[in-house]
């Protein structure tokens, strides 16, 4: 949002992320950028409906800057998209598929973390993959050979018979990242993928995901 920077910014927010933004929109329309700002934030509760007042007003002093509330949290709206929530209006389309007309469709064509990794804590590494592989079609060899793959590839075969409940959050989200890529998804949507984590285990699994975007 810097007064030099003259291109387009887009932010996206929600809850405790907000008010920052708020600010720094504030401070760089003061100084006089010019470049428009869209903002897209989830109003929740009235905190935010406070800020959307806020917005509303500078949105009024400065024509640049443009908001929009999306009536969602963002968890609540990517649950939309991969369809696990049926949205009450609208529709979107991940790789020429509708999530609302066509959801099977549209879970085929996506990986999916939810927020927090959730996975079944009594079972291994290695039950827990072959559970969701199945789910996902593949058995025999070829599920086997997609386990295999991904442990190698998000470095868990070290702990690939142990309970899921006696691992590290690290390992716990390296162990979210392999289902989610079990079918080699053209689509990948991760919720909060490094929430909790330690800075060592952000940086870790921050690298995965820049090292899976290369490919």
């Amino acid at each position: 949002l810097k007064e030099a920077h003259t291109g387009p910014i887009l932010a996206l927010a929600g809850g405790s992320g907000l008010a920052p933004i708020a600010s720094i929109v504030e401070t760089a329309l003061a100084k006089g950028r010019r470049g428009p700002v869209h903002l897209y934030f989830g109003a929740r509760d009235e905190q935010d409906v406070y800020l959307e007042d806020r917005f509303k007003a500078l949105a009024a002093q400065h024509p640049n800057l443009t908001y929009q509330v999306v009536l969602s949290q963002p968890s609540a709206a990517t649950q939309r998209r991969t369809g696990f929530l049926v949205p009450t209006s609208g529709t979107a389309r991940i790789c020429g598929h509708d999530v609302v007309t066509s959801p099977r469709d549209v879970k085929n064509v996506i990986g999916y973390m939810p927020e927090g990794s959730p996975s079944y804590e009594d079972m291994s590494v290695a039950a827990f993959l072959k559970f969701i592989a199945e789910i996902r079609g593949f058995s025999g060899a070829d599920r086997d050979a997609r386990i295999a793959k991904v442990a190698k590839r998000l470095d868990i075969t070290d702990v690939i018979e142990r309970p899921i409940g006696v691992l590290s959050k690290g390992y716990r989200r390296r162990v979210g990242l392999a289902q989610s890529i079990l079918h080699d998804p053209p689509v990948l949507l991760l919720d909060e993928p490094t929430d909790g984590l330690d800075p060592n285990q952000k940086h870790q699994v921050r690298g995965l995901i820049a090292e899976m975007s290369a490919e």
